[in-house]
């Protein structure tokens, strides 16, 4: 409805960020460069914070977009606790499949597929969106999880 009265060719507010729609400012590129960065160094852990609304999840969707083939990339964003065990979304988000596993066998399976990437020299990207809402447990396993990619 809008779009026709304004003269666009596109919806510019969707639900999703959209990097199509992505403006740079100092401060967003400066984040932007140190996200790179953290990826190309293989830093163990990066976090990017900032208030709702700030750009963060509009910044790692453009950093997906420059990443290149050498990296295993998997995005959770079902950080709620109600959502359940972060290692089974963790799974997921490689296209892995749980079963009936449990949480021991899930954490062995999934190092075992990093292992593999790192042998086909794929080094496995982990992004964590709305992680304020993870438990100390749930962080915990996280940093447990990027001892093994190290």
């Amino acid at each position: 409805m809008y779009e026709n009265f304004y003269g666009f060719r596109e919806r510019p507010f969707t639900l999703l960020p959209d990097p199509d729609f992505l403006f740079l400012d100092e401060k967003h590129r400066a984040a932007l460069e140190m996200l790179e960065m953290a990826v190309s160094d293989c830093s163990g852990f990066c976090v990017i914070s900032g208030e709702i609304g700030a750009g963060k999840t509009t910044l790692v969707r453009e950093l997906l977009n420059r990443l290149d083939e050498t990296l295993c990339v998997g995005l959770v964003s079902n950080t709620h606790p109600s959502f359940g065990g972060l290692l089974q979304w963790i799974m997921a988000a490689y296209g892995l499949s749980c079963g009936d596993s449990d949480e021991h066998d899930l954490h062995k399976r999934f190092i075992e597929f990093v292992v593999q990437q790192y042998a086909q020299k794929k080094h496995t990207l982990l992004i964590v969106d709305e992680a304020q809402n993870l438990s100390v447990q749930a962080l915990e396993e996280l940093r447990a999880l990027a001892d093994v990619n190290t």
